[in-house]
């Protein structure tokens, strides 16, 4: 029955890739419907997921959303890396297919600022609609993949892993580009700080604060939210100086300023299960990488020619 539903996966996974974003919406979800049956976290996913929920928002449908939150997941992952490879790799105007960052453009200060948000549904398209419109962005990301392969654009990725990230990220502001960075993307070898978000506590990276001290730049948050029209629409939320105050009450402004996104569509946070404290989260979110990776694999060879969009995508997505 797995290979069934790995063959459905792969073939509807093909069309999605290639479809106009706002017109994939329907297979992307039979693609997450598909793959939900086989992967192996689901169970833990939704049990965490329920849980951050019901002690962030009581009284709202846990399971249900929960589900849904999976399933926004699943497309994000599996999908969405698909349709970003179009603009990468040099598509024209692919990135009109997406959606509209203009709001964003429009609330850019003059020089180097730190662009901060969390893991919304379809964050992994946020470098077609802010490349793709004119901002010059660097983007900081945990790990390698379908996005790092891409030789023409490793100029604008790098990765917590390196140790010289804190100075290319400073060498970047200083020169007037952006920095867009993820707050809820908790490194287990970084230094955080216990927050409140939602009247629960959270973990912080602490290297968000000290890297806008050091550049003297703002952080501009922002939201991520599927229009009526099926596009993207980034909504900037507040700007935030780090001047004269502890970095934990910058950060604290932060995510007080994404609390209200959050909270009225619960269903596009992807993290609900590493919001806690405790340490389940980070270890699903470890097993969650090898288990997509396993995924991944698996797509891409379920025959022996394999699809096209695939091959050329695949390898760590």
């Amino acid at each position: 029955m797995r290979e069934r539903w790995l063959e459905a996966a792969a073939c509807l996974v093909n069309v999605a890739g290639d479809l106009p974003f706002s017109l994939a919406g329907r297979t992307s979800g039979w693609v997450a419907d598909c793959l939900a049956e086989i992967h192996p976290d689901r169970g833990e996913f939704l049990r965490l997921t329920r849980q951050g929920i019901a002690e962030r928002l009581p009284g709202a449908p846990a399971e249900q959303l929960a589900a849904e939150v999976f399933r926004n997941y699943l497309i994000t992952q599996y999908v969405d890396k698909l349709q970003v490879k179009k603009f990468l790799t040099g598509e024209p105007f692919a990135w009109r297919e997406i959606g509209d960052s203009s709001e964003l453009r429009a609330a850019m200060p003059r020089g180097g600022a730190i662009v901060c948000s969390c893991h919304f549904a379809h964050y992994a398209l946020l470098p077609a609609l802010l490349n793709g419109q004119g901002i010059d962005v660097v983007f900081l990301r945990g790990r390698a993949d379908v996005l790092g392969k891409l030789e023409k654009h490793k100029g604008d990725i790098i990765y917590s892993s390196d140790p010289t990230a804190p100075f290319r990220l400073l060498k970047a502001l200083s020169g007037g580009r952006a920095v867009f960075m993820m707050i809820d993307q908790i490194d287990p070898k970084g230094i955080t700080a216990t927050l409140q978000l939602l009247g629960q506590p959270a973990h912080a990276q602490l290297g968000i604060g000290w890297l806008a001290e050091r550049a003297k730049c703002p952080l501009i948050t922002m939201s991520l939210e599927q229009r009526p029209d099926g596009l993207l629409r980034i909504k900037p939320l507040a700007e935030v100086s780090p001047a004269g105050r502890k970095t934990e009450e910058t950060l604290q402004e932060v995510f007080s300023s994404l609390e209200a996104p959050i909270a009225e569509r619960p269903e596009s946070w992807l993290n609900w299960y590493i919001a806690g404290c405790g340490k389940e989260g980070p270890q699903l979110r470890s097993t969650l990488k090898t288990s997509n990776d396993a995924l991944w694999k698996g797509l891409t060879e379920w025959e022996p020619a394999g699809p096209p969009a695939l091959r050329s995508a695949a390898g760590g997505a």
